[in-house]
């Protein structure tokens, strides 16, 4: 990942880096690269560009990491701060810190709905394990 360190809107990239250490621009017009996660099944890839407030999901192919079919599937609301780091549990439930929001929240990526959200002592939350 990268991203212009004055956060210029859409002036970073999201690579690949290959086995062979073959190097590859997979997405553009990034603005702040956070979040990412795996299905339990390895097959859908999650991602969060923080400014836009939404994750979105990508076709992962296990062979070869290519990742196709962008689509966003949860879009958060601008009061619990913006999405940051995230992770994934074993129901394949995605945990997402928020930025300027102090909780980490748990989402349904089937739905895009919140199903809870737990309030910290941070107001920048950053990640979660």
């Amino acid at each position: 990942m990268d991203m212009d360190y004055e956060t210029n809107e859409n002036a970073g990239s999201l690579y690949r880096l290959d086995a062979d250490l073959t190097l590859t621009r997979c997405l553009t017009e990034i603005t702040v690269s956070n979040g990412m996660a795996w299905a339990p099944d390895g097959r859908t890839m999650y991602y969060i560009d923080s400014p836009t407030y939404t994750v979105a999901a990508f076709d992962y192919e296990l062979q070869n990491g290519r990742i196709s079919r962008r689509r966003t599937i949860i879009e958060v609301p601008g009061e619990h701060g913006a999405p940051d780091g995230m992770s994934i549990d074993v129901e394949g439930m995605l945990w997402i810190a928020h930025w300027d929001g102090g909780n980490v929240s748990r989402w349904d990526p089937g739905s895009g709905r919140i199903i809870e959200m737990i309030n910290v002592p941070a107001p920048r939350t950053t990640s979660c394990a």
